[in-house]
């Protein structure tokens, strides 16, 4: 009979080995939940601060599109301590978007 307890063993060393896989498998199905809903709330809170950093660099393209209309270009790229073409690009490109047309709005002092 020792061959019976040797087949017992074996198979209660197998069971203990399936119990133990089982378990890491579900540690790491459950960690791997962890993740995913971390990286989903990530993405959230990323896409409302894109949204936020969105509504400032618009309300900072107004405010220098104002100081264009009220002084042109040159003096407002002085002003601001913009080069006068990247204002003139940056001001130019966000009126497009918007639908309406790039102009000086100003005397180019």
């Amino acid at each position: 009979m020792p061959t019976n307890s040797i087949s017992l063993e074996a198979r209660e060393r197998l069971r203990a080995q399936q119990n133990e896989e089982a378990s890491a498998v579900a540690a790491h199905g459950a960690a791997t939940a962890r993740l995913d809903s971390a990286a989903a709330r990530r993405n959230r809170v990323i896409l409302a601060q894109d949204k936020v950093v969105a509504e400032a660099e618009a309300k900072v393209t107004e405010a220098a599109r104002k100081v264009v209309r009220v002084s042109g270009f040159e003096r407002a790229a002085v002003i601001l301590g913009i080069p006068k073409g990247t204002l003139r690009r940056h001001v130019a490109t966000t009126k497009n978007r918007a639908g309406s047309p790039a102009s000086d709005g100003g005397s180019n002092q």
